[in-house]
């Protein structure tokens, strides 16, 4: 696991790892860095944990889309509710919001949900 000084903590605290890892931080140490692009994930220069290998894979989109949804329809709501329902104007106001709150939510959500599968020790399976 850590080939370095640092060693993994015995009991993986989920809340603090997914704290940690919303922020990109190295859910095992709190110090290195999780990302090395924008998604990619890397292997921690602090600790040295491989975080490559607990990826979300399925369960990224469907958090986000949840959101999405949640924030979509929210914003549905409030246009037809002040009158102004007009199909084309909702469609210009909902795909810019879905859009940018997508791209703003997507590595926080990677990086909990990481975080979240380092503390239950769920790896890859298929890659060994």
């Amino acid at each position: 696991m850590s080939e370095v000084d640092h060693e993994p903590h015995e009991n993986r605290n989920a809340l603090r790892a997914m704290g940690r890892g919303f922020v990109g931080k190295c859910p095992n140490c709190g110090e290195g860095k999780m990302f090395s692009g924008f998604l990619t994930l890397r292997k921690c220069e602090v600790c040295g944990e491989n975080l490559d290998q607990f990826e979300p894979s399925l369960l990224l989109p469907l958090a986000v889309g949840l959101v999405i949804v949640a924030i979509v329809a929210h914003v549905y709501f409030f246009l037809e509710v002040s009158g102004v329902g007009s199909p084309m104007i909702s469609i210009l106001v909902i795909v810019p919001i879905a859009t940018i709150a997508s791209i703003l939510i997507l590595r926080p959500f990677k990086g909990a949900l990481v975080g979240l599968l380092w503390a239950l020790r769920t790896k890859r399976s298929w890659q060994d």
